[in-house]
């Protein structure tokens, strides 16, 4: 796709990832070199690298990782939450109905990435559940627990028959940041539940070429404020505009 974008328009692209979009894009700017010279900026929302000090409850299942693999194998289920007739159930009845349900949803979400109740608009509830859970690829999720477990940015742990195979080595190895050419510019919640502010500050300053690093005005923000807080554009949109504007007029934000 960026290949595309850089082919169509003949000028660099300026990316910016949320969440599991900024993990990708931190593997591709460590694994394909080629892609750097088409790249201007990175621009990260609740950056995920390291995710040592999660306090999100999906860190439970971190410890289970060999067994969630088996599952996976035994039954083939190379989707988590996949975009199903049960999911697009649950979603059109159990977050659509009384103020109470609606308060349950509120909650859920909140758990996975922290609580922000004043900035959480829930007349969007509707919007939100038709679209999410879309899915993700199982291995992706195992390749973030493996993370948690680690405390490291690494390639995905296939187990030491499998890593010999692939990697020649036992265990994985770690991506080799320092190879990050691409200039970053990172902005984080203090409230995020999955992003945390001790992995991203580490993970910034291991960079080689950084911008800015933001924390975001607001004491409670959190993981999905980045995409449905009500004043995203006051807290957020209008700065990261400025620091675009800025790169490509060429100067220093």
């Amino acid at each position: 796709m960026l290949n595309y974008v850089v082919n169509y328009k003949n000028q660099q692209v300026i990316y910016i990832g949320h969440s599991m979009g900024t993990t990708g894009s931190f593997v591709m700017a460590a694994e394909r070199l080629d892609m750097h010279e088409k790249i201007r900026l990175l621009i990260s929302f609740a950056p995920v690298a390291y995710m040592t000090h999660i306090k999100s409850p999906i860190r439970i299942f971190a410890p289970y990782i060999r067994e969630i693999q088996r599952i996976e194998q035994y039954f083939g289920l190379d989707k988590f939450l996949p975009r199903n007739w049960i999911i697009h159930l649950l979603s059109k009845y159990g977050c659509n109905l009384t103020t109470k349900e609606e308060k349950v949803c509120e909650n859920i979400i909140f758990t996975i990435g922290g609580f922000d109740a004043a900035q959480f608009n829930l007349s969007f509830l509707p919007v939100i559940t038709n679209h999410d859970p879309a899915g993700a690829s199982t291995k992706c999720v195992v390749h973030y627990l493996q993370e948690v477990n680690s405390g490291k940015f690494r390639q995905y742990d296939f187990g030491e028959v499998k890593n010999m195979e692939k990697y020649n080595a036992i265990s994985p190895p770690d991506y080799n940041i320092s190879r990050m050419s691409i200039p970053v510019a990172f902005f984080y919640g203090i409230n995020d539940w999955l992003a945390a502010v001790q992995d991203v500050k580490r993970f910034y300053k291991q960079l080689p070429n950084t911008v800015e690093i933001v924390q975001v005005n607001h004491t409670m923000f959190n993981h999905l404020d980045f995409l449905w807080a009500r004043e995203a554009p006051e807290l957020l949109y209008y700065q990261v505009l400025d620091l675009i504007h800025d790169q490509i007029q060429g100067g220093n934000h």
